[in-house]
């Protein structure tokens, strides 16, 4: 049955035009990805400026606590949300930096529609994932979108339109905001008092590695 099944993905794989096959968090695959971006309506863009206004301090407050320029996570939080905190994409990211279900449960943010935690959750995951591909923004910002495994896989910003498109717009609103960095910038201090750890598969979690 195994070897069915490999022969079988393995002709699909060798039928399909090489522009439908990509790898997605280390998977090669031909399906592509559900569209992660929330859309925000008329009514949440008129909004936008108000809100952004009124969670800037929670803003400012992550971001120090995580050593985050604020212009970046400010950035990031215009593309994900455009500062609604009810936001829901079509693939299920939530709040105002759009947190995955799972990604949410492995950041331990029990209420992804809690502005605060959601905040402090995609913080704690954008440090991550800025360490992880060492201050490399572009990168990182890719691997918030796509994943990290996807970035790793292709060693660049995965050929995704919608994680291309993603990585211009966040940067070009981090430059708006005043953003000190360039492409790769140092994430230093800050304190992290549940400190994220990501395991060799990928996950993320708030448990240390065993000795």
């Amino acid at each position: 049955m195994l070897r069915r099944t490999f022969a079988l993905t393995l002709l699909l794989l060798l039928t399909a035009r090489a522009d439908e096959v990509v790898v997605r968090d280390g998977v090669i695959t031909n399906v592509p990805a559900h569209p992660r971006l929330y859309v925000p309506t008329p009514e949440v863009l008129a909004a936008s400026a108000s809100n952004e206004e009124n969670f800037t301090p929670l803003i400012e407050s992550a971001a120090g606590r995580y050593g985050l320029e604020t212009a970046l996570v400010k950035a990031v939080v215009k593309v994900e949300s455009a500062f609604y905190p009810k936001a829901l994409s079509g693939s299920g990211a939530m709040g105002l930096m759009q947190l995955m279900p799972a990604t949410a449960r492995e950041l331990g943010v029990s209420d992804p529609w809690d502005p605060t935690a959601n905040v402090d959750g995609g913080c704690r995951y954008l440090r991550a994932m800025l360490e992880r591909f060492d201050g490399d923004l572009r990168l990182a910002l890719a691997a918030y979108n796509a994943g990290p495994r996807s970035v790793e896989y292709y060693g660049a910003v995965p050929p995704y339109p919608e994680t291309q498109r993603y990585v211009v717009l966040v940067l070009e609103h981090y430059r708006r905001y005043g953003g000190a960095g360039g492409e790769k910038v140092e994430v230093v201090g800050g304190e992290c008092s549940a400190p994220v750890y990501i395991a060799p598969d990928g996950t993320i979690t708030n448990v240390p590695p065993t000795p």
